[in-house]
């Protein structure tokens, strides 16, 4: 008589509903599937599969920001290309003025790969009653190579937060005139 009756039975596993019983038995005398694959063996494979999918970056959300208009949003951006390398830049900004204490101070042209910032424009009044509004800024130079733009806005109570617009410019040559709309 067998001491252990349950050793000798095969188990049927379904773990991710209905499936053929044959392909999912377990003899747990062996701890042997019957292809031959060991439950171990099934583990670790599982266990390196989830290691290696928490170890891959999810890709950041483009729109993800704060909409609340206590942070500075940049709602358009228009870049035109004039000689020698200089481009003009228009940034449109919403942001809930509040006087003096509370409201969008500046913007930014940043160089998306390296987070440097290219250029700065300070705002240099709250615009309470003229939303959204667009500043303008002449002459911006963009060093060779730099192709991957972000522009952000800010509040000195808030910070940096809210809605960014990114722009790839044009490899190549660029005419006179040549316009970039976000």
């Amino acid at each position: 008589m067998n001491p252990y009756p349950w050793r000798s039975r095969p188990l049927v596993l379904l773990a991710f509903g209905p499936c053929k019983a044959r392909s999912l038995r377990l003899n747990i005398g062996t701890m042997e599937y019957i292809h031959g694959i060991k439950i171990r063996q099934i583990v670790l494979i599982l266990f390196l599969t989830l290691l290696l999918l928490s170890a891959i970056p999810v890709a950041a959300d483009s729109e993800s920001f704060q909409t609340d208009t206590d942070f500075a949003q940049v709602e358009k951006i228009r870049m035109v290309y004039r000689s020698n390398g200089h481009w003009d830049v228009y940034v449109t900004v919403r942001h809930n003025d509040q006087g003096w204490d509370h409201y969008a101070d500046r913007w930014q042209v940043i160089d998306e790969k390296t987070g440097d910032v290219l250029v700065e424009r300070i705002l240099a009044h709250p615009h309470d009653n003229e939303q959204p509004f667009t500043r303008s800024l002449s002459g911006l130079v963009i060093p060779e190579g730099i192709r991957n733009l972000r522009i952000r806005s800010s509040c000195p109570q808030h910070g940096y937060g809210g809605r960014e617009i990114s722009i790839e410019l044009p490899t190549g040559s660029i005419e006179n005139g040549y316009t970039v709309n976000m």
